[in-house]
């Protein structure tokens, strides 16, 4: 990566708090990435299937959580996905996040310390940055029973307007005090995202907006496989 197009990128993450980089993993890095993934959801999910059938049965016929739960025909407390909870969760309904291990495929250096994104991660991070985790976000189908997710931010700002340090304004675009982002989410496409598979929305420049939502302006991000696209974790979306 040049030193003007390291420069160009981490300037427009500034601005917008959201970057795609295109085409800077390869297609066999994505290809053995999604092949193993599939095979450790795949039991997952007929894990998720039993235990959905069985909430649905109790629910039609007014069984107690904690009768099921204890119920020597269902097994509950053997399913998979209560032994792997500490993988394995649903952000919502259908919209599945899965912890991964540190380990090849998922390792892959082309995906942990990508020669194209990581200067420009340290561009915005510093040079002692590090890898938090590695996961998978699944989004399954509407048979499945996933709906739109909420306009969100993954996480609250670090520092709320405080009158009494004279700095109310902090968050003002103009005048505010603007800090290096504290962390940043990378994601990999696995496979191409159009409009119709309900990609991520982001409302750019919102991580310097404090509290402020204006929803009817975003970015409705469809996006390739084997590009990465980042964001800081005080973005709207």
């Amino acid at each position: 990566l040049s030193e003007a197009s390291r420069k160009r990128a981490a300037g427009v993450f500034r601005r917008c708090g959201v970057l795609v980089m295109k085409d800077v993993v390869s297609e066999a890095s994505v290809d053995a990435f999604r092949t193993a993934l599939m095979k450790e959801l795949e039991p997952l999910l007929e894990s998720r299937a039993r235990v959905r059938s069985w909430l649905l049965h109790a629910i039609k016929n007014r069984v107690a959580l904690d009768a099921l739960w204890e119920d020597a025909t269902a097994r509950l407390p053997d399913e998979l996905i209560f032994n792997r909870a500490s993988s394995y969760r649903e952000r919502n309904d259908a919209r599945i996040d899965m912890l991964l291990p540190f380990a090849e495929p998922y390792s892959n250096v082309e995906l942990t310390a990508n020669p194209f994104v990581l200067p420009v991660l340290r561009s915005l991070l510093g040079s002692r940055a590090v890898l938090k985790s590695i996961n998978a976000v699944v989004a399954l189908n509407r048979s499945h029973g996933i709906q739109d997710q909420h306009w969100h931010r993954d996480t609250g700002l670090l520092f709320a307007d405080d009158d009494d340090q004279h700095i109310s304004d902090v968050h003002d675009r103009q005048r505010g005090v603007h800090l290096p982002p504290y962390a940043i989410n990378m994601f990999v496409a696995l496979r191409d995202v159009g409009a119709s598979d309900g990609p991520t929305e982001f409302t750019l420049g919102s991580h310097q907006w404090s509290e402020t939502w204006v929803r009817n302006l975003f970015l409705l991000l469809s996006i390739e496989a084997r590009s990465m696209y980042c964001w800081t974790q005080a973005e709207d979306e």
